[in-house]
Protein backbone atom coordinates (compact mmCIF):
# COMPACT_ATOMS: atom_id res chain seq x y z
CA UNK A 1 0.00 0.00 0.00
CA UNK A 2 1.28 3.48 -0.73
CA UNK A 3 2.30 5.44 2.25
CA UNK A 4 -0.10 8.38 1.37
CA UNK A 5 -3.03 6.20 1.40
CA UNK A 6 -1.71 4.48 4.53
CA UNK A 7 -1.96 7.29 6.38
CA UNK A 8 -5.78 8.60 5.41
CA UNK A 9 -6.84 4.85 6.26
CA UNK A 10 -5.01 3.37 8.97
CA UNK A 11 -5.87 5.65 12.34
CA UNK A 12 -2.44 6.48 12.98
CA UNK A 13 1.31 5.59 11.60
CA UNK A 14 4.87 5.03 13.71
CA UNK A 15 8.28 5.13 12.47
CA UNK A 16 9.94 1.75 12.87
CA UNK A 17 12.26 3.41 15.83
CA UNK A 18 9.12 5.13 17.85
CA UNK A 19 7.28 2.30 17.54
CA UNK A 20 10.14 0.39 18.89
CA UNK A 21 10.66 2.94 21.76
CA UNK A 22 7.06 2.76 22.61
CA UNK A 23 6.60 -1.00 22.59
CA UNK A 24 10.29 -1.09 24.46
CA UNK A 25 12.06 -3.15 22.15
CA UNK A 26 14.76 -2.53 20.23
CA UNK A 27 14.32 -1.27 16.65
CA UNK A 28 16.35 -4.11 14.80
CA UNK A 29 14.41 -6.90 16.81
CA UNK A 30 11.02 -5.07 15.06
CA UNK A 31 12.11 -4.80 12.01
CA UNK A 32 13.31 -8.22 12.04
CA UNK A 33 9.54 -9.26 12.69
CA UNK A 34 8.57 -6.82 9.69
CA UNK A 35 11.11 -7.03 7.42
CA UNK A 36 13.02 -10.54 8.04
CA UNK A 37 16.71 -10.49 7.46
CA UNK A 38 19.29 -12.36 5.79
CA UNK A 39 18.23 -15.96 7.88
CA UNK A 40 14.89 -14.86 9.07
CA UNK A 41 11.46 -14.53 7.10
CA UNK A 42 9.37 -11.34 8.15
CA UNK A 43 6.98 -12.55 11.05
CA UNK A 44 4.37 -10.66 8.98
CA UNK A 45 4.74 -8.00 5.80
CA UNK A 46 3.75 -4.50 6.58
CA UNK A 47 1.64 -2.57 5.14
CA UNK A 48 3.95 0.46 3.55
CA UNK A 49 6.64 -1.26 1.34
CA UNK A 50 10.07 -0.58 2.55
CA UNK A 51 11.30 1.40 -0.34
CA UNK A 52 8.69 4.09 1.16
CA UNK A 53 10.42 3.88 4.55
CA UNK A 54 10.09 1.81 8.39
CA UNK A 55 6.56 2.61 8.88
CA UNK A 56 3.99 0.92 10.92
CA UNK A 57 0.30 0.79 10.90
CA UNK A 58 -1.52 1.48 14.10
CA UNK A 59 -2.69 -2.16 13.81
CA UNK A 60 0.83 -3.51 13.21
CA UNK A 61 2.14 -1.25 16.18
CA UNK A 62 -0.90 -2.95 18.09
CA UNK A 63 0.06 -6.49 17.27
CA UNK A 64 3.93 -5.82 17.64
CA UNK A 65 3.16 -5.30 21.51
CA UNK A 66 0.84 -8.81 21.46
CA UNK A 67 4.01 -10.21 19.81
CA UNK A 68 6.21 -8.70 22.15
CA UNK A 69 4.10 -10.46 25.11
CA UNK A 70 3.28 -14.06 23.60
CA UNK A 71 7.30 -13.77 23.20
CA UNK A 72 8.87 -12.39 26.19
CA UNK A 73 6.02 -13.35 28.77
CA UNK A 74 4.92 -16.51 27.75
CA UNK A 75 8.28 -18.17 26.12
CA UNK A 76 6.06 -18.67 22.48
CA UNK A 77 8.72 -19.35 19.71
CA UNK A 78 8.69 -17.24 16.54
CA UNK A 79 7.40 -20.21 14.50
CA UNK A 80 3.77 -20.52 17.02
CA UNK A 81 3.23 -16.83 16.56
CA UNK A 82 3.75 -17.08 12.69
CA UNK A 83 1.66 -20.11 12.04
CA UNK A 84 -0.79 -18.55 14.54
CA UNK A 85 -1.12 -15.35 11.95
CA UNK A 86 -0.92 -17.69 8.99
CA UNK A 87 -3.54 -19.56 9.86
CA UNK A 88 -6.32 -16.48 10.79
CA UNK A 89 -5.28 -15.25 7.36
CA UNK A 90 -5.56 -18.11 5.27
CA UNK A 91 -9.05 -19.93 7.19
CA UNK A 92 -10.79 -16.62 8.82
CA UNK A 93 -9.56 -14.31 6.10
CA UNK A 94 -8.22 -12.15 9.77
CA UNK A 95 -5.75 -9.81 8.88
CA UNK A 96 -4.97 -8.64 12.44
CA UNK A 97 -5.74 -11.43 15.03
CA UNK A 98 -3.97 -9.80 17.83
CA UNK A 99 -5.22 -6.66 17.01
CA UNK A 100 -8.77 -7.49 16.38
CA UNK A 101 -11.45 -6.98 19.50
CA UNK A 102 -13.75 -9.61 17.92
CA UNK A 103 -11.33 -12.46 18.00
CA UNK A 104 -9.42 -13.87 21.70
CA UNK A 105 -6.52 -14.96 22.10
CA UNK A 106 -4.98 -17.64 24.48
CA UNK A 107 -2.74 -20.11 25.64
CA UNK A 108 -3.73 -23.52 26.31
CA UNK A 109 -0.76 -25.76 27.60
CA UNK A 110 1.77 -23.56 25.44
CA UNK A 111 -0.28 -23.23 22.43
CA UNK A 112 -1.39 -20.52 20.68
CA UNK A 113 -5.44 -20.72 20.56
CA UNK A 114 -8.04 -18.35 19.18
CA UNK A 115 -11.56 -17.97 19.60
CA UNK A 116 -13.32 -16.66 16.51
Amino acid sequence: MRLEETVRTSGGLYTLTEAALYAKMTPVTLGRWLYGDKSHAALRGSLISKSEGKFLTFLEFVEALAVRTLRNTHGLSLQKIRAALDMAKRDYRIDYPFANKDQKVFLIGGELNMVI
